[in-house]
């Protein structure tokens, strides 16, 4: 937040940091256990290829997505969260209405965290990486 601005930004940027964090962690779950689909051409002679249309997504890709996901899972030691010594600032509502009120930290990180866990370890995530063995 741009100095002189409303402390109430400062809290909006911190918790629309944590939903992109999120939404990137989805997308790293989503590669556990999952497949590429690509198109396939004939040759110009008319002949199949022999690369399949439909492949799992490559182990060592989906260890690179669980590592990235374990990150998001820290994510005060990640960075995500400000210094202890910006909490002070860390507000949401409007000053003008006269409903300023701190950011509930805790209950956002549980919530994160548990997003992420269920995304990672549902019945139809575990599966998909089971059918890859």
């Amino acid at each position: 937040v741009a100095p002189g601005q409303a402390y109430e930004l400062y809290g909006e940027a911190t918790v629309r940091l944590l939903d992109m964090a999120l939404d990137v962690g989805f997308d790293c779950a989503s590669f556990l256990g999952g497949m590429n689909n690509s198109y396939l051409h004939r040759t110009l002679e008319g002949r199949r290829q022999q690369m399949r249309p439909t492949q799992p997504v490559d182990v060592a890709m989906q260890r690179r997505a669980m590592g990235l996901v374990l990150r998001l899972l820290r994510p005060w030691k990640e960075g995500l969260f400000p210094s202890a010594e910006k909490l002070q600032f860390l507000v949401e509502g409007s000053a003008l209405d006269g409903e300023m009120t701190a950011v509930d930290l805790p209950r956002i990180v549980s919530e994160f965290t548990q997003y992420m866990i269920d995304e990672v370890v549902s019945s139809k995530r575990l599966l998909l990486v089971h059918r890859q063995e």
